[in-house]
């Protein structure tokens, strides 16, 4: 409540776009939560100073007897920006000559901003076999609109029809993670070990798409034999046997490893089976408003950062640096399992690790688990915190099963009936299904939240009627991947996973479930339009409405509403049971929200200082008409002049060639004759 002579206001985090429509800067929309934390400090015509801090919905006050009053507000810890074009929230600086209710502060994040309502995105499809043959020009990376529905048309379907292809199978091979740099306008793409499927290049390959008009192919750069910066330890994600060259070690049987060229004939590739999560990379992520570039490696259990602002293609990324995990503080450790990394995530200048508990070593189901490790990605030296674990079998459903331990030997073959009893697998042509969990995407929503994607590991073990891995099999079969999306609310003292406490306490918060109404139909991948409340899913058979079979056999992308879980709209890419695609075998790979950048704005104030103390004291006026000039080493790319009080900005719609660069120097000269007036008009100014 105002009080006299008072000055209070909000800060809160901008979002530019709310899901639907453009919102307004510097206005506070319904979907926009204040920021704790920020500090204001408030300064008199007198010179005195008082400090206050922003309460949990970003909200302050300070009494003030003494007008005009400068306000600023500075933070620390958090990579927030204030919002572009100097309009609404103005800027860090304000200058407020009466008692005013309205000192607001709009902040945004770079890595959250939207340009559009309405993103493409992109997802990566696998294709039987070795990616030579009669497969290697078909579409591998697809370019998808944001509101894309129904079952795509080239499969019989009545829905949207993807917007491009970006690469070829040939090209591309088997790959699961992405990554956007928006500065540079380009998707990185990390290989992936999944059965029946060929690397294009290897398994230490990571490819670039450039995404700055028509999605492009660029290339692909190597990391297997790196020496990092920061280590002599030499990088290595594995090596998986699929030749007759090196059959001998194995069975002696050529045709047990090597891959088919035809995408229709069926495989054994016996080698890749048990290396499943184990070997190549698991995902990527860019550093928000960094060059940087990470990447889990699977085979060291590492993480890999990399300097790509030399923008790499086809040749080693600069500075590249690895860090081996369980050398770093706070990795956890365990004595009934394996650990295995693989998602990635950055939110608010902290980075986050999912790391899973296989429970080989035990055996027993109830030892699976699911670490959320943070750190600072700028001194991921000083360790890691656990923030969150979990039992992935906790509140799961028990339709065709829950998670068991990892298995690395098909002659064990310890498939789960709706009973979840142990049965062998002795009919050719039968579902298959032995879920096994791996921690593999985590998304924040506005308030905090995490959103986290569990990968079923035995959907890139099998296919789509391909043979089972045992050496000269001759039978066929089919699985289906169980993965899962779960909540974990962020509470005054930790994260708590859905189930439990006050996170959904009836049981799982997203209603993931699949053609027919089949529960736990994720694939582990997953992607957050803040602003929008919404959560995009890869899926099998994401129309949950579909009976009778129309949809089945299908992968897509399922979006779930964040206010309770249910669905908002589903897509299906594409619908084939055979041998080529791959049915309900995690067929599809990670999925990327693609926007432009944040825009980019220099400005600030031309004021008469009155006291040459080159401080923007309060009662000192700033100074319209004053032209100012915007220089990239000697081109001039901009001129502007002062307004409202002295203010001037650059942005995109002012400068050369509409566009500010970033990590640029630029240059901030005034015009000679207008400097020369006001230096005689105040000679100490």
């Amino acid at each position: 409540m105002l009080t006299h002579a008072q000055v209070s206001g909000t800060v809160f985090e901008e979002f530019p776009v709310n899901g639907t429509t453009l919102n307004t800067y510097g206005v506070k929309d319904a979907n926009e939560l204040g920021i704790e934390g920020i500090s204001v400090t408030i300064t008199d015509a007198s010179g005195n100073v008082t400090t206050q801090t922003t309460a949990s919905d970003g909200t302050w006050s300070d009494p003030v007897t003494n007008f005009p009053v400068r306000v600023e507000f500075s933070w620390s810890s958090t990579p927030y920006y204030s919002s572009p074009y100097g309009v609404g929230s103005r800027t860090t600086v304000q200058f407020i000559s009466v008692s005013s209710p309205n000192v607001n502060m709009g902040l945004y994040s770079a890595y959250d901003y939207h340009d559009t309502a309405t993103p493409n995105y992109m997802i990566p499809l696998y294709l039987n076999g070795d990616g030579t043959g009669n497969g290697a020009t078909d579409p591998a990376l697809f370019l998808l609109g944001y509101n894309a529905t129904g079952l795509n048309p080239d499969y019989g379907g009545t829905g949207d029809a993807p917007l491009s292809s970006a690469a070829t199978i040939g090209q591309l091979g088997a790959v699961w993670g992405l990554a956007y740099d928006k500065n540079a306008k380009r998707v990185y793409i990390s290989s992936l070990l999944k059965r029946h499927v060929g690397f294009s290049q290897g398994p230490s390959y990571i490819h670039v798409v450039d995404n700055s008009s028509t999605a492009t192919y660029l290339g692909a750069f190597d990391l297997q034999g790196v020496i990092p910066t920061n280590s002599t330890t030499t990088i290595d994600l594995g090596v998986v046997c699929r030749s007759a060259t090196c059959a001998s070690s194995g069975t002696g049987i050529a045709s047990d490893y090597e891959l088919p060229a035809d995408k229709g004939d069926p495989n054994i590739d016996l080698d890749a089976f048990s290396k499943i999560g184990k070997m190549s990379f698991g995902d990527i992520d860019m550093q928000p408003n960094t060059n940087k570039l990470w990447a889990v490696n699977l085979y060291q259990n590492a993480l890999i950062r990399m300097d790509v602002s030399s923008k790499p293609i086809n040749s080693t990324p600069t500075d590249v640096q690895q860090y081996i995990l369980s050398t770093i503080s706070g990795y956890p450790t365990s004595s009934t399992g394996e650990l295995h990394p693989w998602a990635l995530a950055f939110n608010n200048g902290k980075g986050y690790l999912g790391v899973t508990n296989d429970a080989t070593s035990s055996g027993a189901k109830e030892d699976l688990l699911c670490y959320v490790l943070e750190f600072d990605p700028d001194n991921i030296e000083n360790g890691f915190t656990t923030v969150l674990s979990f039992d992935p079998n906790f509140n799961r459903s028990v339709f065709l099963g829950a998670f068991y331990p990892w298995k690395d030997d098909w002659t064990v073959r310890y498939w789960t009936d709706f009973n979840e009893n142990d049965i062998t697998l002795t009919i050719g042509g039968a579902i298959a299904h032995y879920a096994q969990p791996i921690l593999s995407d985590i998304d924040f929503d506005i308030n905090g939240d995490m959103f986290l994607s569990i990968m079923d590991r035995f959907g890139h073990q099998t296919g789509a009627q391909n043979l089972w891995a045992v050496s000269q099999a001759t039978e066929l079969t089919s699985s289906e991947a169980k993965g899962d999306v779960r909540k974990a609310c962020l509470t005054p003292t930790g994260y708590e996973i859905d189930g439990s406490g006050s996170c959904s306490p009836s049981g799982e918060f997203v209603q993931d479930m699949s053609g027919n109404g089949t529960q736990e139909n994720g694939e582990g991948a997953s992607a957050m339009f803040k602003g929008s409340n919404q959560l995009f899913a890869v899926s099998i058979d994401p129309n949950p409405n579909a009976t009778g079979g129309q949809y089945y056999d299908s992968q897509g992308i399922m979006t779930y509403g964040l206010d309770d879980g249910s669905y908002n709209n589903w897509y299906a890419l594409y619908r084939n049971a055979s041998v080529q695609l791959f049915d309900k075998a995690n067929g599809l790979g990670d999925i990327e929200l693609l926007s432009d950048p944040a825009p980019l704005e220099i400005g600030n104030r031309v004021w008469e200082d009155t006291d040459g103390d080159g401080i923007q004291d309060p009662d000192e006026l700033g100074i319209d008409g004053v032209t100012v000039h915007l220089y990239d080493g000697a081109t001039l790319v901009g001129t502007t002049t002062t307004a409202n009080g002295g203010q001037w900005y650059f942005n995109d719609s002012n400068v050369l060639n509409n566009e500010l660069l970033p990590n640029t120097t630029y240059i901030i000269r005034i015009v000679s004759t207008d400097f020369s007036q006001r230096r005689n008009a105040y000679p100490n100014g």
